[in-house]
């Protein structure tokens, strides 16, 4: 058995170099850095740890939704700059509670990000490969819809070939990112 994190590529020259591998676990979740096509073909059997991060990430990108909405590191940074004495207070942010959340991948750690939406009383729209039966949230069809109704866009999909550009320009300009809203993609 040979364990690689995410970091590291089963490719061709990990496999031609391991003629007897017979399972890849991977201590991350999804395959991206792993050629499943040939260990399909080569009878290697692969794992991953699922939803075993889920709730750390969600933690995470709650983090980050916190930061971005109230100014928490653009504050700080401003401060420490001395731009509070010279400049005098930083622009007013708004709350994140009652928010829109738009999440995109409702998957292991989509479904733990719209729980803690909840304790922010957001409302949260999803959009997946399918809809979900096993959550209240409301699914849209289209991802530049769902950009529409969000005030906060989070992408959690795995990486790889089968989601790059997934969001374009079109959802970019569908998220209203105007003057009025404190989160911008500078952030402040």
């Amino acid at each position: 058995m040979v364990a690689y994190s995410g970091a590291a590529v089963v490719d061709g020259k990990i496999f031609a170099a391991l003629p007897n591998l017979e399972i890849i676990g991977n201590m991350g979740v999804g395959y991206d850095s792993i050629d499943i096509g040939l260990a399909k073909e080569r009878g290697v059997v692969v794992t991953n740890a699922g939803s075993v991060n889920a709730v750390d990430v969600a933690e995470h990108a709650f983090g980050l939704i916190l930061d971005v909405g109230r100014g928490i590191a653009a504050g700080d940074r401003y401060v420490r700059a001395g731009r509070w004495v010279r400049e005098g207070r930083m622009p007013i942010t708004h709350r994140v509670s009652g928010r829109v959340l738009g999440i995109l991948g409702m998957g292991h750690i989509g479904c733990e990000i719209a729980r803690r939406a909840a304790a922010f009383d957001m409302p949260v729209f999803y959009h997946n490969r399918h809809p979900r039966s096993n959550t209240p949230h409301t699914y849209v069809d289209s991802i530049v819809e769902l950009a529409r109704r969000a005030d906060i866009l989070v992408v959690a999909t795995p990486g790889g070939d089968g989601t790059r550009h997934l969001v374009d320009r079109a959802v970019l300009d569908a998220l209203d990112l105007g003057a009025s809203s404190s989160i911008s993609p500078a952030g402040r």
